[in-house]
């Protein structure tokens, strides 16, 4: 059984963890990763200059970018997205992308709100009724996953494999986006 420190320690990974999801978020939103992708450090007020944003609140962001370890900084020349984030966060065709994932994360904040009433009254939501932000990073979360099957899975399955290549129908039924029947 974990002790009171141990258990301690979990809720306050849990809440760095939330803070940095939407850090990422708000980058992912704002086109600051995307800025800050490129191979040369870039300062805060050259991004400041760039995108048009205040630069006390883009230096709040930068610097919660910067603790959270999203973001490498050097005095001199500026930040640059840290090692990996460009693939991982912005790229939707590599495997490992979780850019998506983190945007839908955040943007179920109105389901989080909403729960308690639907606890209740035991009601639905449709997602057709949601912030277009959630069903946007639905289909952002769902783009590796065609390339993950196709790459990964499939070929794992040669009797599978071998039906589709010879002719074999998909049936997708509300799995997504449409991400992945173009994909195939």
């Amino acid at each position: 059984m974990p002790d009171k420190q141990a258990q301690w320690q979990k809720l306050f990974d849990c809440m760095l963890g939330y803070q940095a999801v939407w850090v990422i978020d708000v980058g992912l939103k704002t086109g600051l990763l995307q800025a800050i992708a490129g191979r040369e450090p870039v300062s805060e007020s050259q991004l400041a200059e760039q995108l048009a944003f205040d630069p006390r609140y883009l230096a709040v962001w930068c610097r919660a970018a910067y603790a959270f370890e999203i973001v490498e900084w050097d005095a001199a020349a500026g930040y640059r997205l840290a090692s990996h984030l460009r693939e991982l966060l912005l790229d939707p065709a590599d495997p490992r992308f979780l850019g998506g994932r983190l945007q839908f994360y955040a943007a179920l904040y109105e389901d989080f709100k909403a729960f308690p009433s639907y606890l209740k009254s035991g009601g639905s939501w449709a997602r057709s009724e949601h912030d277009p932000w959630l069903l946007e990073a639905l289909g952002n979360m769902t783009k590796p996953d065609a390339a993950m099957i196709l790459g990964a899975v499939l070929p794992q399955a040669p009797a599978t494999l071998a039906r589709l290549e010879s002719g074999g129908h998909i049936l997708d039924v509300g799995a997504g986006a449409g991400y992945a029947v173009i994909q195939y």
